[in-house]
Formats: structure tokens, sequence, C-alpha cells
């Protein structure tokens, strides 16, 4: 099953303790000497904490006095029945369990990490512990499951919410500091176990624990819930593109005809190779430079863009992935310069990935995988070219069906000119073009809730595992 599943959060019952008993050491051993509070390798939160009258602790906590680290399991079931599996690919950066597997026991049960209901996973390995994949283990089948080796297993120990420990393992402070203690060779290094041992937490952590999750699972479900707002307007856009390009506006719906080679358009449509679009100033199709006008040693730190496949982001240019040549290099290559309302696309690898040119990117160049359109914009909208070359399914069979794939999909100048792209009057272009922009607009709106939202939650981690902010017992607020 590859939907995305929310993970289970077992609501804490909130009591009027404000202090619990510190829980035991782990049996696992340790060279160093934990009495010593200032050890040269031990690593810190950021902020002092602030001391706690009502707190029990006198003293910092390490990680590992909160959760055992990798815990033995026994496993009291037979070969035959079904536990939970849950390899690195089923998690994903925000501590969710995406994709829910079941393996019988005796497949797994050889060669894979052993962990119980409501175990955390924190990933151990580059680049995933970086990205901050893990979660937290529950509504596990038969209450055991078995994953990836490359995950460190985390088991809050007597007295402590393994909501707190979930929220401390994915804490970017916590991970920021996992990750410069990693070791190993370059490509394959790991946190080591006792990173958790080194890793002290305020004295009062623990206090009120119950209600600092409850407020960060809180945040979290707010960060779920616009994710999954995101995603269905993603797919409304995708529905919308997919009918408005090959049919038109819903109020406008007109008698259909066969096109040989296209499919079924609109009757009023007409359908257009390139060179009918052209403006008749510039090639209507251009292929960035090769061989040797265009070599490593051109690149400079600085000067003229040019355009790179990285660059061509979801509609949009992406800035850090720019190269630069000086200004004599891009006298030179002039014919591979872009203009506003040019389309620029791959005609490599992700077949249609584009962009189309805004004001501020004219005169840039394109490089030797890109390729450029450029049109009549008196009848043509190069934003509704742009999504038809991505979107139009009448466009998209047309490219499968004449595209050279040798391991990877290659467009030729030749690919393009031969394609027919069904196209209404241009007042219809527009309309449809408006229709998809309000949908973006959401998207955009959307987006930067999901951001503002993320923002805010490791802002409020960081106070309130820390101390800086308290919590009430009686009315479980700031």
């Amino acid at each position: 099953m590859s939907n995305r599943t929310p993970p289970h959060r077992p609501r804490p019952s909130f009591s009027s303790s404000s202090s619990i008993q510190c829980p035991g050491k782990t049996s696992r051993t340790t060279t160093r000497n934990e009495n010593d509070d200032d050890n040269q390798n031990s690593i810190r939160f950021p902020h002092r904490p602030r001391p706690s009258s009502s707190s029990s602790y006198s003293s910092p906590l390490r990680f590992s006095d909160l959760a055992e680290v990798n815990p033995r399991t026994p496993v009291k079931l037979p070969d035959t029945a079904e536990v939970s599996f849950i390899p690195m690919t089923a998690v994903d950066e925000t501590g969710h369990w995406v994709d829910r597997q079941a393996r019988r026991l005796g497949e797994v049960k050889k060669g894979y990490t052993v962990f119980q209901e409501g175990d955390i996973l924190f990933a151990k390995i580059t680049p995933c512990a970086e990205n901050g994949k893990g979660c937290h283990a529950t509504n596990l089948v038969n209450g055991i499951g078995f994953g990836s080796t490359e995950f460190h297993v985390l088991r809050a120990k007597s007295g402590v919410s393994p909501r707190i420990v979930f929220h401390l393992a994915h804490d970017p402070f916590v991970r920021a500091k996992a990750v410069a203690v990693m070791g190993g060779s370059a490509g394959q290094q790991r946190v080591p176990a006792d990173f958790f041992d080194l890793f002290y937490l305020p004295p009062d952590i623990l206090t009120n624990q119950n209600h600092k999750a409850a407020l960060l699972d809180a945040v979290d479900d707010a960060i779920d819930a616009t994710r999954a707002v995101i995603a269905q307007t993603r797919r409304l856009k995708s529905a919308l593109l997919d009918d408005l390009l090959s049919n038109g506006l819903p109020g406008e719906r007109k008698h259909r005809r066969e096109v040989k080679g296209v499919g079924e358009i609109p009757s009023d449509w007409q359908v257009f190779c390139l060179d009918d679009m052209s403006d008749g100033r510039r090639p209507p199709l251009r292929t960035g430079p090769f061989g040797s006008s265009l070599k490593t040693e051109h690149f400079v730190p600085s000067g003229r863009p040019v355009l790179t496949i990285g660059s061509l982001g979801e509609g949009e240019i992406v800035a850090s992935e720019l190269l630069f040549v000086d200004e004599a290099k891009a006298t030179e290559l002039r014919e591979y310069e872009v203009l506003p309302g040019d389309v620029v696309f791959s005609r490599v690898a992700d077949v249609g990935r584009s962009v189309t040119i805004p004001e501020h990117a004219a005169g840039w160049i394109i490089s030797s995988n890109l390729m450029r359109i450029t049109l009549d914009k008196r009848k043509f909208d190069p934003w509704f070219l742009r999504q038809s070359l991505v979107h139009n399914r009448l466009v998209t069979d047309q490219v499968r069906r004449l595209t050279a794939d040798g391991g990877r999909q290659i467009v030729t100048s030749e690919t393009l000119s031969g394609l027919l792209f069904p196209m209404p009057l241009r007042k219809e272009q527009d309309a449809i073009a408006e229709v998809i922009r309000r949908v973006d607009q959401r998207l955009r709106q959307d987006r930067e809730i999901e951001v503002q939202l993320s923002q805010a939650k490791s802002a409020l981690s960081q106070a309130l595992l820390t101390g800086q902010i308290g919590v009430s017992v009686q009315e479980g607020k700031l």
C-alpha cells in the first residue's frame, strides 16, 4: 500500500504531576566519565535551560537517560506470523511512515533491525540522517516490526513519553549535532550509537512532558492538514490541465473532429507546428551550443547567467543552479540568448521540464542540453504552449512516439518540428491560462503557510524543549 498514512499519535493523559523520577541508565557501557557534565565531547541544546522549581532534576540529562538505544527485542511469534516491515523508503523526512507494509516473520527475522510497538526509528546513514528520516512506529502488525539496518531504535524509558522522544529525535538542532559526529567513509557515514550518550538535554526536559508533546503534535497536525490541502490542489490542477488543454473551457464545449496523428480536438481548434507559430524574426526552435562552443573552462564565478537542466524548476528558474560566462563569451553565444516569453525545456532526462522566460532573464544563455522555442506572442500564449508540451496528452503521446529512447529520452529538433499542437484562439488560451493561474496562486499561498508552520514548529520545539517557554499543568497552555 503506497498511500501516505498519518502516524497514530497516542494522546497522553494529562496528569497534575509536574515531576517524574529520573529513569535509570541504559545498560550499554561507555568509557566516558558519566559524572562529568563538562566532558569536552558532550553536546548540548543551544540555549541555557532556565531553572525550574517544579523539576526534580538538578543536572542535565543525556538523551540516553530518556530512551534505550537499540534495545533487545524478543520476538515470540511463529515464522508464519505477519509483522510490520519498514524499509528506509517507507519513511519520509517529516517523521511519517508513508508506506505501510507487512511481511512474514520468517522472511525478515534475519538481516533486518527489529523493534516493537511505540519505538522511534532514527535514520543513521547519510543522507537520510541529514534529511530527518525516521518515524514513530505505532500500530505495528502483532506489535512487532522489522526494518532497515540503517535505523537506530529508540525506546522511551519508564515514565518518559514516546512522543517527547520522537520530537527530540526529529528536532533540527539534534539532527544537526548528530550529523556533526558522523563517522565512516565518504558516502557511507553514520551517526554512532553513543551520540545519544553525548547529547545533553535541559534538566527539566520532562517537566510537563505530556503537554509539550501535545502542543508539538498539534502543530504537526496543522502541517499535515496543510500538506493534504496542497496535494489535493495539485491533483485538481492536474485534472484541470488534462481537461482544458484538450477540450477547452467547460462553457464553450464544441463538436469534436479527428486529426490524424493527434486525436480528437474541438472542431474550431487548429493544429500548428512550431514553424507555423514563429514570429518570423528568430528561428522558432534553437538547440543549445555543442562541442567546444561551451565547455567547463568557460564558466566563471559571476557574469552572464547560463540556464542548465538543474535550473529548470517547477515552472520557475532555480537561481542556485545557474552557471555563468563572461561578457566576451556571452557575445559569442548571442544566437543562444533567450528573450521574455521564450519557452525553454530539457531535451534529455525529464523531457518536458520547462520554464517560460521572465523579463529579468532576458539575454541569458541556454546550455547544450536545453532547447528554446520562440513564438508569435500576438497569436500564441507561451504559457499555453509550455503546458501543452508538459501536460496535454495529445502532445505528450506524440513525443513518446517520436522520441529516441536509448536508456534516456532525447528530444531532437526534428522531433519538436514534427509535433502538432492543438490550439484555440488566443482569447480562449488566455482564459484557460487564467483558470490555472488562480489554482497556482492558491498553491503558492498554501505552500507559504506550510513553510511558516514548519518554521513555527522548529522555533516552538526549541523553546519548549529548552525551557524557554513554560507549560501550565492545569490548563495545558503556554
